[in-house]
């Protein structure tokens, strides 16, 4: 296998929509199968479905901007770069989902134990998979947010930035994080 693949407009070109800045960008995949190949053989390459390629970073180069179907030059053109930090992690920790990291686990597990599945009848029903890590994923959020110093806009004369005050019991994440883990029963 080749250590670069083209990858044709429809997997390397980013874009705000359909009008504003754009441009072609490169993706770094990591390869989880050690170079074992999907049922495509020779076609299975950064980009395919089979789960073997793990994306964990990009670069979009930010060339044009897109009006009325039109791409115009920008007049300053940049490079925007992201790395997914739970995909690297999870290569790093050797597991093929962000959920099964040193970052989740021990609130999976927390979860686990209030609920009245199994690790084994949760991980067969989709259902129940998906209300645990959504719950999972929201109860993490939610420590950020209740930690954050400010609040986005709050900001005094003068540039300071306002004191955050705290949230009310009804927030948005922990009511949707108590709705999901009232799927898994028994107080979770």
């Amino acid at each position: 296998m080749p250590r670069i693949a083209f990858l044709g407009i429809e997997d390397n070109w980013w874009a705000t929509g359909d009008e504003g800045p754009c441009g072609p960008d490169t993706e770094i995949f990591y390869d989880t199968k050690n170079g074992v190949a999907c049922e495509l053989g020779a076609d299975c390459k950064p980009g395919c479905k089979c789960n073997r390629w793990v994306e964990i970073w990009n670069n979009v180069f930010m060339a044009y901007n897109r009006t009325g179907g039109q791409l115009v030059d920008l007049p300053k053109r940049n490079v925007d770069t992201g790395m997914g930090l739970e995909r690297t992690l999870a290569v790093l920790n050797g597991v093929d989902s962000a959920y099964d990291t040193t970052a989740f686990r021990p609130i999976l597990e927390a979860l686990i134990a209030k609920s009245k599945f199994t690790e084994t009848e949760i991980r067969a029903n989709p259902e129940l998979l998906k209300a645990l890590r959504i719950t999972a994923d929201h109860l993490r959020t939610s420590v950020f947010v209740h930690w954050r110093p400010a609040r986005h806009g709050a900001v005094e004369p003068g540039g300071r930035l306002c004191a955050a005050p705290p949230d009310p019991p009804g927030h948005p994440l922990l009511r949707s994080a108590r709705h999901r883990s009232s799927r898994l029963g028994r107080g979770a």
